[in-house]
Formats: structure tokens, C-alpha cells, sequence
């Protein structure tokens, strides 16, 4: 019995180490990249496992499991902490993002939502239909600057559009990838802010998030020359993939979320899942897949996720401001 149980306690240490490694190479296959997305839970069972395991007479394997989940949840730990890093100046704009679950009503409640006293001066919406225009419409008086994509007369019951909504006009608009990043820029005093909206292709077979990808690697291209800019919408990414990681590299991007916490905006209920699906929906962690990414002259001063609005994503909010004492390159 002693054998069994020893031979079991390696193996799990054998295994931790192999899922750490794994899991740090996601980008190598897709099951990895899908498994990124859950180091969260993977790294505080492992926590939890070392904690008890460092209780044994064995005591090396507690110590081996605690780094193990150290470094598998290092992408997520750091949220916790950093705001304040850099001290904001004066108040620059309000944005959010939505996800409003194509052929729902979200649209609806989004509407209430954004008609706020404290709304935000830009709003991006990705996976609206034709009945999301009356919402748009209806919006028109209160953000009359608007980009959608595709077309509004090409806007129908499964079209997949999205859009920026602005209270403020744009400088410049355009758009990338195939409607996949809508970019436009607005001015305030003096700064001119660009916005770059984006909903990448939903990873799940290869090809997909190979799609995905090349939207995430197009991202990081827009956003590096800029330093006020603003990346935002459902990424369909989270902090534990290594294309996450390569966005914010390589487009000189930082999390909003920092020192804000993780924030998770999907799966938020099992109610939009088919039937015969909801056990498996029901064991998936929540996940961050909505986000707010700012270039280095910005800084976040407040973020939160917004209430359910009838999607399977709920939406996010995040106030901006200049970074004091930034010298632009």
C-alpha cells in the first residue's frame, strides 16, 4: 500500500511539472491554447494539493506543487496588484464593451445601461443583428458618431456586426480585417485618442484560432506605434494564453485590469447552453474574455463589470486618464 501511494504522489508531481510546462507552451497545439484558459483553477488546486502535501512526512512534493501552481497562476495573480503604478492627470474619456450574444435581447438592457447620467463617452458592441439598429437608433441623440460594420442595410437576423458608438466626433476611422477591428479616433483637449474595437474569431479548431491569432498579431500591429490608444471588446483571449501574452508584447499594450482583479465576463450561467451541453457549461470556470487594453500613455482609474444584460457575456467599463508626466515617443 505504501508503494501505492508512493508511486501515486509522484506521478502527481510528475504530472504537475508536466502541465506546468504545458501550459506555458500553449501555443504549440490547440488543446493547450484551450487549456490556457482554465490555469486558474489548475493553479489553486495544485495551491491546495501542495498545502496538503507539504503536511506529509514527504515533504519535498508540497513545495514542488506550490511553485508549480506559482507559475501556472502568475498571469492571474498580478492582476491583483499595480494600479497606481502610474499616477494619472486629468480625466480623458469613458469606454465599454459588450458582447450582446447574437439574436438576444441584450441590446435592450445595454440601452438603459449606456443612458446613464455617468455613461461613457465611447461604447463598442460586437455580435448585433438587425434589431440591435433600433438601439443603435435609438442611441443616436446621445452618441451620434457612430462606425459599424458591416454596413447597416447588410445588417440582418445572424449578421454578427459590430460597432463604436461615440459621444464624441472622430478624427479618422477605418476599417481592419474583414470588420474583425474597427479603428476610429476621437480628440480630447488636445489628445487625440484612438480606439480599436475588436471581436477575433472564437478559438476552437485549429483554423480558428489560427483566425483568431492573426486578428490578436493585427491588434498588436495597429496599437504599437501609438501611445494613446485603446484596445477593447470580446478577444475571445484571457491572461493564461500565450497569445494573449504575445498581444500586450508586442503591441506595448497593458491590462486595465490591474489592480483591479480578474474581472470574468463569460460563462456567467448555463442558461445559454443546450440542454445536453449544461454539465459540461457548469464545470467551465468563468472567464475574462472581454478587456480593455491600454497603451502606455494611458492609465486606469476605475474598471468594473457591468451587470447581467440578458448575454452570455457580461460587459465592462473602465474610466481613462492621461499618465502624468508621460513624454510621448
Amino acid at each position: 500500500m505504501r508503494r501505492v501511494l508512493r508511486f501515486t504522489l509522484v506521478l502527481v508531481v510528475v504530472l504537475s511539472v508536466f502541465a506546468t510546462w504545458a501550459l506555458r507552451a500553449s501555443d504549440t497545439c490547440s488543446a493547450l491554447e484551450l487549456a490556457s484558459h482554465t490555469r486558474p483553477a489548475v493553479a489553486y488546486t495544485m495551491a491546495l494539493l501542495g498545502c496538503l502535501l507539504a503536511l506529509r512526512p514527504r515533504r519535498w512534493s508540497g513545495p514542488i506543487l506550490l511553485a508549480c501552481a506559482l507559475v501556472i497562476g502568475w498571469p492571474t495573480l498580478r492582476l491583483s496588484w499595480g494600479a497606481g503604478a502610474r499616477a494619472p492627470d486629468a480625466l480623458l474619456l469613458r469606454v465599454a464593451a459588450a458582447n450582446l450574444l447574437l439574436e438576444s435581447d441584450a441590446h435592450r438592457a445595454l440601452l438603459e445601461l449606456v443612458d446613464a447620467s455617468d455613461a461613457p463617452d465611447i461604447v463598442f458592441i460586437s455580435e448585433g443583428n438587425q434589431a440591435t439598429l433600433a438601439s443603435i437608433d435609438a442611441l443616436g441623440s446621445a452618441y451620434p458618431h457612430q462606425l459599424l460594420w458591416p454596413a447597416r442595410e447588410r445588417w440582418h437576423v445572424r449578421s454578427m456586426g459590430d460597432a463604436i458608438l461615440s459621444k464624441r466626433p472622430f478624427v479618422d476611422q477605418m476599417v481592419h480585417e474583414d470588420g474583425a477591428i474597427l479603428q476610429v479616433a476621437v480628440e480630447h483637449d488636445g489628445d487625440v485618442v484612438t480606439i480599436l474595437g475588436a471581436h477575433p474569431m472564437r478559438p476552437g479548431r485549429p483554423i480558428d484560432i489560427a483566425r483568431r491569432n492573426r486578428t490578436l498579431d493585427r491588434l498588436a500591429e495597429l496599437a504599437e506605434p501609438l501611445d494613446h490608444v485603446v484596445v477593447l471588446g470580446d478577444l475571445n483571449v484571457t491572461e493564461g494564453s500565450r497569445s494573449y501574452a504575445r498581444l500586450l508584447r508586442g503591441g506595448n499594450l497593458r491590462d486595465s485590469r490591474r489592480g483591479f482583479g480578474r474581472q470574468p465576463t463569460w460563462l456567467i450561467d448555463d442558461r445559454f447552453v443546450s440542454s445536453d451541453q449544461r454539465w459540461l457549461a457548469r464545470l467551465v470556470p468563468a472567464m475574462p474574455l472581454d478587456h480593455v487594453l491600454l497603451g502606455d500613455g494611458l492609465v486606469c482609474t476605475e474598471r468594473h463589470v457591468g451587470p447581467d444584460i440578458g448575454s452570455d457575456h457580461l460587459p465592462v467599463f473602465a474610466t481613462l486618464a492621461r499618465r502624468a508626466g508621460f513624454a510621448a515617443r
